[in-house]
């Protein structure tokens, strides 16, 4: 279980370079109205990053 739990935390410095990345795909893509409000990481090396829409 110890193994486990160590496994799915992100790297921080990882974490801020996805997101950074993310960031900047949202100002080239889109105009205005999102936000990026969650980063996901899996065990595999996954992120995920939830986006919403702004009204």
């Amino acid at each position: 279980m110890f193994s486990f739990t160590q496994s799915m935390k992100a790297d921080p410095d990882e974490e801020k370079k996805v997101l950074d990345q993310a960031e900047r795909y949202l100002e080239k893509t889109f105009d205005e109205g999102t936000e990026i409000y969650d980063v996901l990481y899996d065990n595999m090396g996954n992120w995920a990053i939830l986006i919403t829409q702004l009204k």
